[in-house]
């Protein structure tokens, strides 16, 4: 035995375990790019991309144009669908961390940020002479508790040590931030 070699060294590797070690990185790295949560990462980042394009056309709109409005409007309802079909996603998911990340791409793509860029928009392509409803007034009143009771949400979620426990906050971060566009917007 070597009394100079701390019992803590590590021994080296051999070629063969250097191969068999190189070749599970090998399987792990295909295994992520296949994974469920890349997968639902991209398919959100989809989603923010046509929640863009949406905002781009309502900024081209004129204040009567109600073939805009109706194709923002059917262009949320489909994003909307699209978050459903993502739930199932969720509560399909195996890791945790998994689940997290899903819930949070969703919400990222529901709202926080573009929810309000496309309210306030379609609200301003809505509004007639008569009514007295501003839109801005709306967001507002509503944006700071919906912050609020969404950050509650997501600290759930950040909490979870279970997958139930993610899968249960995820659906309600994701509900959540969905059911924004549908209390302004009467779906």
């Amino acid at each position: 035995m070597d009394v100079n070699r701390s019992p803590h060294t590590p021994s080296k590797a051999t070629g063969a375990e250097m191969s068999k070690l190189g070749s599970n990185r090998s399987r792990a790295n295909t295994a992520a790019a296949d994974s469920p949560g890349l997968r639902a990462s991209k398919h959100a980042s989809k989603s923010l991309q046509r929640a863009t394009i949406v905002t781009d056309h309502l900024n081209n709109l004129d204040e009567r144009d109600t073939k805009g409005v109706e194709y923002a409007d059917s262009s949320i309802k489909e994003l909307l669908k699209a978050n459903s079909m993502r739930l199932e996603e969720i509560n399909h998911k195996i890791e945790v961390t998994d689940i997290r990340n899903a819930a949070r791409h969703t919400v990222l793509y529901n709202g926080v940020k573009d929810t309000f860029v496309l309210l306030k928009k379609i609200h301003q392509q809505l509004q007639v002479n008569d009514e007295p409803s501003n839109p801005e007034e709306i967001l507002k009143k509503n944006q700071g508790n919906f912050e609020f009771a969404l950050q509650q949400y997501m600290d759930a979620l950040n909490e979870s040590t279970t997958k139930e426990e993610a899968q249960q906050a995820a659906a309600l971060c994701v509900q959540y931030s969905s059911n924004l566009f549908k209390h302004h917007l009467h779906f």
